[in-house]
């Protein structure tokens, strides 16, 4: 197991607050008598309509907590919203939170620790959630790491960023599907992609594309590299003596490649049409699949093939098929006057198996808890009384990382939440100055991977450097 991926400092920030008009949460007591919570969520309509029942059951269930009120937000704007609640001393008492931002709460007071609020039976439940997902949210303020330590919020949610491939466009070639428990080699991902091109200016097919930040962190891990140092404060893809990480550039050269050899849209196709319609049109044989996209994958009106799932392909210097993971968690503000309530209310809603049934079943999210997932709902996709794909089970392996144990050649499973979800921003990576800012250049062949990884590295570090200066700045050293 790569510790530098799944042991490291968690000192994420939220974009500095532009003004806004704040949530207000009302954290006092009812006319009854009773303690009332406020939420603050972000959510679609259907969403809403599942989390509004399932606040119905849990006060039917705790009658003595009193009214439950879901402020909603949307997606666009909620972490202005957080920002400007938290400034202003307004904060819901539960409140969503990422795995990026709980250092800076906890250094900054905003968020409860869950510890000594948790009883025996609340623990049992929670050690049946996904591991990962759980460790996301943890914090050790005296050695500032993540993933150990104190636990602060509760996953809403657990999601992998999986790979779909087009069974239509296999049969129409002749191509024999992607073994369901082996993941593939590079140079096997490569063959079969190469057998499912068609050099058809009229009718073209790739083998997979490369949404680049969608893509290139499972290659990159799963061919045991890296972005960054163990502190998340240095770029390591260019060491200090000037040599080049190796797994690093060889997939920087795998990734170039695809395109050089026709294997994947070029840029200039990409722009002519994006990878994405590409792939819903039937014309590419790969693309990644998060859990949410697994709706629309199965909506005739937006992909009109059949399609499945298999694994990200493994570099020669892996040992395991990389996906990129995704959580957000529920938190309890820490000057809440019910912390007791809060933490209760957000017990409920990670672990209540009815409310993760229908959570589930709604097409929502995958089960937070495992015995759910790989039993009673495992059995429900198996025979189409939930409807998902065949190869249900990449992302239960995925989301169980180690407890998944091995494919039958050695491979391990990992689902990873990349290096740029822990840094105070993720400017190094996709801002003005950041990593991509000129990858397609690279992919069509104008730079070489040695090239751009020089190029890139000082603009990167700088970057990196003012984020954890505004960072200690913002906590107060």
């Amino acid at each position: 197991m790569n510790k530098r991926i799944f042991k490291r400092c968690l000192c994420g920030v939220l974009t500095a607050a532009m003004a806004a008009t704040a949530l207000v949460g009302f954290s006092g007591c009812d006319g009854g008598g009773n303690v009332g919570l406020t939420v603050m969520i972000y959510a679609q309509d259907h969403e809403m309509d599942i989390y509004e029942n399932m606040k119905n059951q849990f006060m039917e269930q705790n009658p003595e907590i009193g009214n439950v009120e879901i402020q909603r937000s949307q997606q666009d704007g909620y972490a202005t919203n957080v920002t400007s609640a938290l400034a202003a001393g307004t904060m819901a008492d539960v409140f969503y939170v990422e795995p990026a931002n709980i250092a800076r709460y906890v250094e900054q007071g905003q968020i409860a620790s869950l510890e000594q609020y948790l009883d025996e039976e609340q623990q049992a439940a929670i050690d049946d959630i996904w591991p990962d997902a759980v460790n996301a949210f943890r914090y050790d303020s005296a050695t500032k790491t993540s993933e150990t330590g104190d636990l602060y919020a509760l996953p809403h949610d657990y999601s992998a960023f999986m790979y779909a491939y087009n069974k239509t466009l296999f049969d129409q070639k002749g191509v024999a599907y992607p073994d369901a428990n082996e993941p593939m080699t590079w140079d096997q991902f490569r063959e079969t992609c190469a057998k499912l091109v068609t050099d058809d200016a009229n009718a073209p097919t790739w083998g997979c594309a490369i949404p680049t930040e969608f893509f290139f962190p499972q290659i990159l891990y799963g061919n045991g590299g890296h972005f960054l140092s163990d502190d998340m404060r240095t770029v390591d893809w260019v060491t200090a003596d000037g040599s080049y990480q190796q797994e690093f550039l060889d997939s920087m050269n795998f990734l170039q490649g695809l395109v050089a050899d026709g294997l994947a849209p070029t840029p200039a196709e990409d722009a002519a049409l994006g990878v994405y319609n590409r792939w819903c049109s039937g014309q590419i044989g790969f693309y990644p699949c998060g859990t949410w996209d697994v709706a629309n994958f199965n909506n005739p009106e937006i992909v009109n093939f059949d399609w499945d799932l298999t694994y990200f392909p493994v570099g020669p210097n892996g040992t395991y098929t990389a996906a990129r993971a995704g959580t957000v968690g529920y938190a309890v503000y820490a000057n809440s006057q019910h912390v007791d309530a809060a933490v209760a209310y957000i017990e409920f809603m990670s672990t209540n198996l009815d409310g993760q049934k229908e959570l589930a079943t709604g097409g929502i999210q995958l089960p937070n808890l495992m015995s759910y997932a790989n039993g009673e709902f495992s059995d429900q996709l198996a025979d189409g009384t939930v409807e998902y794909c065949d190869n249900y089970q990449v992302a239960f392996k995925y989301m169980g990382g180690e407890k998944s144990g091995t494919s039958p050649n050695g491979i391990g499973y990992r689902n990873v939440m990349p290096e740029f979800f822990y840094t105070p921003t993720t400017a190094w990576w996709n801002g003005s100055d950041g990593f991509l800012i000129d990858f397609s250049t690279f992919l069509e062949g104008s730079v070489s991977a040695e090239d751009y990884m020089t190029n890139t590295a000082a603009t990167c570090q700088e970057a990196l450097d003012t984020a954890w200066e505004e960072y200690e700045l913002a906590i107060g050293g």
